[in-house]
């Protein structure tokens, strides 16, 4: 671009007599650099976007494996004491409500549902088939811990 346009400069300023042909091949060139230098800018900016969009929607994929981390399985294990009353941990054998050990490798829970993390706390909170909710019994980080602890056995 630098030296078409002191060839440009040149013949403006009469120190380069060009033909009219030269001339018109000489603008253009210019154009078309400068378009370039256009695109290339433009294509930065549209680089950086996708870039910034890509990287959020990897880290939204990310969150939910993340998510399944949270609780403390020893605490959990404590908390389970207030459901042995009514819950196996060491068999899948029905007490007054289903054996849990292995709960996290079947397919569905009793109500029919998938087994993971959202739906188990599901029925943790609201109960249902004569277990009663422990939304408001539990806090949620005794929760977290249960479903952790639930993952163990």
């Amino acid at each position: 671009m630098r030296e078409a346009q002191l060839i440009h400069a040149n013949y403006f300023s009469g120190g380069v007599p060009l033909n009219y042909l030269q001339h018109i091949h000489i603008r253009r060139s210019i154009e078309c650099v400068k378009f370039a230098d256009v695109e290339a800018t433009t294509g930065g900016v549209n680089m950086r976007k996708n870039l910034i969009y890509l990287a959020t929607i990897v880290i939204a994929l990310a969150l939910p494996l993340t998510a399944g981390d949270k609780g403390d399985a020893g605490k959990g294990k404590q908390v389970f004491e207030q459901c042995a009353v009514c819950h196996n941990a060491d068999t899948d054998e029905k007490k007054v409500g289903p054996g849990l050990k292995g709960l996290f490798q079947r397919k569905k829970l009793t109500n029919g549902k998938e087994v993971n993390d959202g739906n188990v706390l599901g029925v943790i909170n609201t109960g249902g088939g004569g277990m009663p909710s422990f939304a408001d019994k539990l806090s949620q980080d005794e929760k977290d811990n249960l479903v952790a602890y639930l993952h163990t056995i």
